[in-house]
């Protein structure tokens, strides 16, 4: 994705932003526009794209579950055959959760943090109310590649 200066180099003004709010009459806190410190209008426009249907229940109409039992199908994988599953990391959590899971838009990623099967159900069902959508599309197996990936990938050799 192309860096796009002329959002990323534009910050926000908080007291602007009151402005409009108030002239438009929507609703805020001062803990939201608190918030806005230290944003540009990259940060806003992602955050507006997060919330985009948010509150239409389109989400509970298509949820996809569970069924049976989680299981990890690449239990003590090697490290060198989970180096293609970067690829999977890339394309689909890095935007968020930054290249090396340092986090951006969304959270740090410690795979150490979480279980198995916690993580798996994380990037399956998504977290609606956090903005970041289900990743049931991609199916249990890659969703399982990207879980092995999260959780033992830095442990280098260690994960054997």
């Amino acid at each position: 994705m192309p860096d796009y200066d002329w959002l990323s180099n534009n910050k926000l003004d908080s007291k602007m932003i009151k402005r409009k709010m108030d002239v438009l009459g929507f609703p805020y806190t001062a803990d939201e526009l608190k918030a806005l410190e230290g944003k540009n209008d990259m940060d806003a426009l992602v955050a507006y794209m997060q919330k985009l249907g948010s509150d239409i229940p389109w989400r509970e109409t298509t949820a996809t579950t569970i069924v049976g039992d989680l299981k990890n199908p690449y239990p003590g994988v090697a490290h060198d055959a989970m180096e293609p599953w970067e690829t999977l990391y890339s394309e689909n959590c890095a935007a968020c959760h930054g290249e090396h899971f340092e986090g951006d838009i969304g959270p740090e990623l410690d795979g150490a943090s979480l279980e198995e099967n916690d993580l798996f159900e994380i990037i399956y069902n998504g977290v609606p109310d956090g903005g970041m959508p289900p990743y049931s599309f991609l199916g249990a197996e890659k969703v399982w590649k990207i879980v092995n990936f999260v959780k033992y990938y830095n442990q280098g050799e260690d994960n054997q």
